[in-house]
């Protein structure tokens, strides 16, 4: 998956829109919305994580064991509507596109972007819960801009083209909190710590 990739979802959606048959007090509204929808259709459906574990078994028996294993986990994403009033609330998306990633920024740093362990390989249960957080998305405006300057492109597609690559730079170039991990396996106690790699 890719950048063009959310640039596509964003522009079917902006160009399904009949505009009109709605007033033009409604057009900012319509637009925000499908930007929001491209977004998080994008991420609901491309985001995947690999899971490690690595800690000790606890005794009985002795002595303790280190162990290493998969597990799953889940993202919780957050919601269109979310985004939707983010973006609305930025004062204007002229004369630069600072405030969209901006108001994106937000959005991810918002609940309920959180990770969740749901299964282990061999042990059960196992339990942890951490955060994705997207440092870089704020400062994917000023690369956008500087592209859009120089490129100058002169329709919805090409601008979103370049648009939807600095979103995904944005968005790869996440950080999970590594987790805190509880379990067992057997009667044996299990704690470590889980690494994550988020991918979209």
């Amino acid at each position: 998956m890719s950048g063009q990739d959310i640039a596509d979802l964003v522009v079917d959606k902006l160009s399904a829109i009949n505009w009109g048959s709605n007033d033009q007090s409604m057009y900012r509204m319509l637009s925000m919305n499908a930007v929001s929808k491209g977004i998080q259709q994008y991420i609901n459906d491309n985001w995947s994580i690999t899971a490690t574990t690595t800690g000790i078994l606890a005794p009985p028996p002795p002595p303790p064991t280190p162990h290493v294993e998969k597990v799953t986990v889940n993202l919780m994403v957050g919601q269109a509507p979310i985004l939707t009033g983010m973006l609305m609330g930025m004062t204007t998306m002229a004369p630069n596109l600072m405030p969209l990633f901006s108001a994106i920024a937000s959005w991810l740093s918002a609940p309920p972007w959180v990770v969740t362990i749901t299964g282990g390989t061999a042990l059960t249960p196992v339990a942890g819960v951490s955060v994705a957080t997207f440092p870089a998305m704020v400062g994917m405006g000023a690369s956008c801009l500087a592209e859009m300057s120089a490129v100058k492109p002169d329709n919805m597609k090409d601008a979103w083209s370049i648009m939807g690559k600095h979103i995904y730079n944005g968005l790869i170039a996440n950080v999970v909190v590594p987790i805190i991990t509880t379990g067992a396996l057997g009667p044996r106690a299990y704690t470590g710590a889980t690494t994550c790699i988020l991918k979209f």
